[in-house]
């Protein structure tokens, strides 16, 4: 069985993490052996507790993996993908988002396609909020720790046409010797508040792998009005 490490990062976003989680314990991998990873800071009591209720979850080849960071070094987000990529031990890192959602199936999907190549990976398309306010009521309705389900009546499909920072699948060895960025590099260093990650360009050019997008759909994402890299102290 193929092995797939998940890494998101989340900061005061506790109710996206639900359903970003909640989509593994609802639809397992069958064909896969998932690790599921999650950045945070333990001052995030939200995102604390979040991580809490899932811990007692026992899911068919699902691992929970919470990975605790400083704020500092959690809200640059290369600093944990890059400590990652280097001590990963699977076959393959999905480097997603918190507001993303992936089930088992579209992992397993993934994977098979996959096969042997290296490459940046990525969907063809993501099923994405319709509109801001549709993701904000799916946020809103999370009103405590718990399994929330995706209504998929409020998603559309959109095309992606590059592997953006909440879509870069990759090969486990190669993440192994290249890390995420080279050592050094300016967005490795602390950073004291939520920033825009723009090393997610510089790793594409960094990586110098050839794009391939994979005829996989059921990605969601949940888009929200309000954005923490814009607004400090926003808890979502």
């Amino acid at each position: 069985m193929k092995t797939v490490r998940i890494v998101s990062h989340v900061w005061q976003y506790s109710r996206l993490a639900c359903y970003h989680l909640s989509a593994l314990v609802l639809h397992p991998p069958r064909e896969t052996a998932v690790q599921c990873t999650i950045c945070y800071c333990r001052d995030d009591r939200f995102t604390s507790d979040v991580l809490d209720f899932f811990a007692d979850f026992k899911v068919p080849n699902v691992t929970w993996d919470w990975y605790p960071l400083e704020k500092e070094r959690l809200c640059r987000r290369a600093i944990g993908r890059n400590e990652i990529a280097k001590n990963n031990q699977s076959d393959f890192v999905f480097y997603s988002d918190i507001d993303y959602v992936l089930r088992g199936e579209v992992i397993d999907a993934a994977v098979r396609e996959i096969g042997d190549e290296n490459a940046l990976f990525y969907p063809r398309d993501v099923l994405q909020s319709k509109t801001h306010q549709d993701g904000d009521a799916e946020i809103w309705r999370v009103t405590e720790p718990g399994i929330y389900e995706i209504e998929d009546s409020r998603y559309d499909i959109i095309p992606l046409d590059r592997p953006i920072g909440g879509c870069q699948w990759l090969r486990g060895d190669f993440l192994r010797e290249k890390g995420y960025l080279p050592d050094g590099h300016k967005f490795l260093a602390p950073e004291p508040e939520w920033r825009r990650t723009y090393e997610d360009c510089r790793s594409r050019g960094y990586w110098c792998l050839p794009w391939k997008r994979l005829a996989v759909n059921g990605v969601r994402r949940i888009r929200h009005s309000d954005r923490g890299r814009d607004t400090v102290g926003l808890v979502l």
